[in-house]
């Protein structure tokens, strides 16, 4: 499911969206996200303010359920790997706002 992107310009940076036990995988060639070690159920926050443009539900490209949220100027954040949802598409949502929580 997607809607429509995020009509807003991106100003600022993103901040850490979850709090974690490390990284289990990050950026590399053949990887362009980070991967949070963290105890299934913790919340997970908006990064940067912007609009839920996408959820996946089941295997979802290998992201599990997962958030796509656009931030204005391009710039676009997932969050994989989720328990459960907190919104829903085409909601706004405020930068550290709760949006989901950590899955497996």
């Amino acid at each position: 499911m997607s809607s429509s992107s995020y009509s807003g310009n991106f100003s600022g940076g993103f901040s850490v969206p979850i709090s974690h036990n490390g990284i289990s995988r990050g950026l590399s060639r053949y990887h362009a996200g980070i991967d949070y070690r963290a105890n299934i159920g913790t919340p997970v926050h908006a990064a940067a303010s912007g609009k839920v443009i996408g959820i996946t539900s089941g295997w979802g490209s290998g992201y599990g359920k997962s958030i796509l949220i656009s931030h204005g100027s391009g710039y676009t954040t997932r969050y994989a790997h989720l328990n459960q949802f907190a919104v829903s598409v085409g909601q706004s949502v405020s930068a550290g706002q709760i949006i989901g929580y950590s899955g497996n």
